[in-house]
């Protein structure tokens, strides 16, 4: 689509151009405008010639790139000013590829997000259900703990048997504890990323449609 409309807009340049030129020659044989005030309005091209004879020649300022020329002033302006809309045209159609390719690869990362978020919900229901399953083992051993030094007072291999798992389990409950905070961590960083990645695809899309804005005014200028 952006070829074709690149392809019609190329003619159409084409066409004013030898409309202007039929105008431009018709002023000039009847002592037209003075071209010489309008090329000196033209703050981005240098217009000069070697001699009263020699054909014109039109030039970046900036960089001092060849712009074109012609034979007289008006057509040396209406060349220039045809250079200059070709290289918009192709610096606009750079960055509408630029676009393309950034929203493509921001939509790619926006989904692993969020199935990485996805993932991440899951890993924290299962450390919550396992940290209520451990707690509740740990409140149920403690009770046990209790009953059992109450009957077997003098049974201390049992006592210490039972220290141990409730050690143990005291200590796979903080180490679950530990986790879940990782994990959390992650989700609020993962998060954070999708904000992000949200904003940057929002700020793409605005300037693409003010780059296309600027376009159109560049269409109805020339």
């Amino acid at each position: 689509m952006t070829t074709l409309i690149s392809k019609i807009l190329a003619v159409f340049v084409t066409i004013a151009s030898v409309a202007f030129m039929a105008v431009v020659m018709a002023n000039v044989s009847a002592g037209g405008p003075n071209w010489q005030k309008k090329a000196n309005e033209l703050s981005e091209v240098a217009f000069d010639r070697a001699n009263p004879q020699a054909a014109w020649t039109a030039k970046r300022r900036t960089d001092g790139a060849d712009l074109g020329g012609g034979a007289i002033l008006p057509l040396a302006i209406v060349n220039s000013q045809k250079k200059l809309l070709e290289e918009e045209r192709a610096a606009q159609t750079t960055l509408d590829q630029d676009i393309a390719r950034n929203k493509s690869r921001i939509a790619e990362a926006k989904a692993l997000i969020d199935a990485d978020l996805d993932a991440l919900k899951r890993r924290e229901a299962d450390l919550d259900k396992q940290f209520a399953e451990l707690l509740d083992q740990m409140n149920q051993l403690s009770q046990n703990f209790i009953m059992e030094s109450k009957k077997q007072t003098d049974d201390l291999a049992v006592l210490k048997l039972r220290a141990q798992e409730y050690i143990l389990i005291k200590n796979q409950l903080e180490e679950l504890k530990a986790q879940r905070e990782v994990a959390s961590e992650d989700l609020s960083r993962l998060k954070a990323l999708v904000y992000q990645a949200k904003a940057n695809l929002e700020r793409a899309q605005k300037r693409m449609e003010l780059l296309k804005d600027d376009g159109a005014k560049i269409d109805e200028k020339y």
